[in-house]
């Protein structure tokens, strides 16, 4: 669009000149209307603008792809996407989200939940459950002298380890068909778990 600005070489003629275009008024006229209400909002691509404190700024800048809407904090605080392609990024207040960063983006919360496993569900989420830690650790069980299959055999130790993760465990027999006994010198097995995993935090939306 070329300069609407009034320039010095022109008359300045307001509005209801009979025979004269109005150039005083022509530079407002692009975006409002005759009542001065905003018609549209036009904004240039470019760099993030200054705010100072008690402002905030909505501006659009390239994206890589189009020029996309941004808006500023006061006192050139962080700034916040408002469309990708096109589309309005709308996230409800109270919304959770899992974050695979170190804090919570500009307008999330993170939340108290620490060291829990992630569980898809085809019903309500939401839930939790369990009370076992998943950072690592080591479970001895005891075995030795008489003792009856279950509770002094390596099932016991792998029992004892996914009973403390909170997990249901069902016993299984291997060679031997039904109860049997097993005799031999007192001694402990050690079974050390150490799961590789990613953290992420969990945000909930301001």
């Amino acid at each position: 669009m070329a300069d609407q600005r009034a320039q010095y070489t022109e008359e300045a003629v307001g509005a209801g000149h009979p025979t004269k275009a109005d150039v005083i008024n022509r530079l407002a006229l692009v975006e409002h209307d005759n009542e001065g209400k905003h018609r549209r909002a036009t904004f240039p691509e470019g760099a993030a603008p200054a705010t100072a404190v008690g402002e905030g700024a909505i501006y659009t800048k390239d994206s890589g792809t189009e020029p996309e809407l941004f808006y500023r904090r006061e006192n050139d605080g962080g700034e916040i996407q408002i469309t990708k392609g096109g589309v309005l990024l709308a996230v409800p207040a109270g919304t959770k989200m899992v974050f695979s960063q170190a804090a919570a983006p500009t307008g999330w919360t993170q939340t108290s939940d620490n060291d829990q496993v992630l569980r898809v569900v085809s019903g309500a989420g939401g839930g939790t459950g369990g009370a076992a830690s998943i950072a690592g650790g080591s479970v001895t069980s005891g075995a030795g002298g008489t003792g009856s299959t279950g509770s002094t055999n390596f099932v016991a130790i792998v029992a004892s380890i996914l009973e403390g993760a909170g997990a249901a465990f069902t016993a299984w027999t291997s060679g031997q068909d039904g109860a049997h006994t097993h005799t031999g010198p007192s001694h402990d097995h050690s079974v050390t778990y150490n799961i590789k995993y990613r953290d992420v935090i969990i945000a909930s939306k301001d």
